[in-house]
């Protein structure tokens, strides 16, 4: 038998490193690239908090998953030991992280674990003392200041985080921003949705549903919606209303007060957690964003990919998400929030579906998943290739990553 001169590249390694597993939008986003890529890289996962409802998807998915098990709200110096114990066990050939608190543990330990490329993700836009925990402010202004020096490159998740984080202090030559993609498949217009969840609520099959997805928090005010929804209440009768997301049930007293102060408390669906998110989604009318703070919202590119016009607050990359297929305003308004949702209402049905498929069309066409998963991709293999090698802008990474395959080199400069 003849020896190949050729040398066999085995799929690239890629050990992730995250807050939790809990629904939030980068946890989802993480869940999505290990779903996407997972053909073409070998990847495992470290959560610094055990638990969540995202753990069960990674197990089932096959890929490696373990946990330091810290405490929220409580730092612990050993956990970077702790981490790099486990990256020299796992031997990856990139570190990617998730979040302040795990890009600096994760940047500390792959430095620890004998320098192995780190990927820092960043999902926020702006750090507000009276809604963020200390040490979340603390986490990230950390990062900056090592973030010369620790990250091989920077991934931001929207223009007005680059730049705000840029501006505060993060000095990475080496940064681009890819946003968030949508599976447009498995987001799409769905007549069956819209009947069955009216059905489960109790309604009519014509009345109108605005809804908002999103995690109890300050930065989603929901206040501000539920302000806007008791407007449109006031002015169109067979209007309801849903809100959907972790925290957001029926159990939340303080949200439920709210209600019953803005005389919603009959008007509002509070739906909690769901499974079945792109049904809901799909199931509404027109979808909301009152976000005071947000970098780009998952929620909204997938109410656009269901073919739902939006009204979104002008925060983070929301406006450049939603172009002219909706309405923007100002954040923490309740009247122009209302305003936005009462022009898009009195448009007519026609024409909501006519701007919806504009939004949908948008989506297929900007923020392809698939596109944007082999762009974060070629990042990493850039990484791995070689440190000093200038990280490709989006347009380079995105070329690059279409030719780059298991067994190939990539080539981006």
């Amino acid at each position: 038998m003849i020896a190949s001169s050729q040398t066999v590249r085995q799929p690239l390694r890629v050990a992730h490193v995250i807050g939790s597993l809990e629904l939030g939008g980068a946890e989802r986003s993480l869940c999505t690239l290990i779903k996407r890529l997972g053909h073409v890289a070998d990847m495992s996962v470290v959560t610094l908090i055990a638990g969540g409802p995202l753990e069960e998807d990674v197990r089932q998915l096959g890929n490696p998953l373990s946990s330091l098990g810290m405490q929220p709200g409580r730092p612990n110096p050993r956990a970077v030991l702790a981490l790099a114990q486990q990256l020299r066990a796992l031997r990856p050939d990139v570190v990617v992280t998730w979040m302040y608190h795990a890009n600096l543990i994760g940047g500390l330990a792959a430095k620890l674990a004998g320098g192995i490329p780190v990927i820092w993700n960043i999902r926020h836009t702006l750090l507000d003392a009276s809604r963020h925990k200390r040490l979340t402010r603390w986490s990230a202004q950390a990062g900056g200041w090592l973030s010369s020096r620790v990250p091989a490159a920077v991934v931001y998740v929207a223009h007005a985080a680059q730049k705000h984080h840029q501006a505060n202090g993060f000095v990475c030559p080496r940064s681009l921003v890819i946003p968030n993609g949508f599976d447009v498949e498995q987001f799409a217009p769905d007549a069956s949705a819209a009947a069955a969840l009216r059905g489960e609520l109790g309604l009519a099959q014509d009345c109108e549903l605005i809804g908002m997805i999103g995690r109890f928090h300050p930065d989603k005010d929901h206040k501000t919606f539920l302000e806007a929804a008791a407007r449109i209440a006031a002015a169109r009768p067979g209007v309801n209303f849903v809100l959907c997301g972790q925290g957001v049930d029926k159990h939340n007293t303080q949200l439920r007060e709210c209600m019953r102060q803005f005389g919603l408390s009959h008007r509002v669906h509070l739906l909690g957690t769901r499974s079945d998110i792109e049904r809901v989604t799909a199931a509404l009318d027109l979808a909301v964003n009152s976000s005071l703070n947000e970098a780009f919202p998952r929620s909204v590119g997938e109410a656009m990919a269901c073919g739902v016009p939006c009204v979104v607050t002008d925060v983070g990359d929301s406006a450049r998400l939603v172009a002219d297929t909706g309405r923007v305003v100002p954040p923490g308004q309740p009247r122009a929030l209302a305003g936005g949702l009462l022009d898009l209402l009195d448009l007519g049905a026609q024409e909501r579906r006519r701007l919806g498929a504009e939004a949908r069309a948008r989506i297929a066409r900007h923020f392809d998943l698939d596109r944007l998963a082999w762009r974060h991709l070629a990042v990493w293999q850039s990484a791995v290739r070689e440190e000093t090698t200038e990280v490709p802008s989006p347009k380079s990474a995105w070329s690059a990553a279409r030719f780059w395959r298991p067994g190939s080199r990539l080539t981006t400069r």
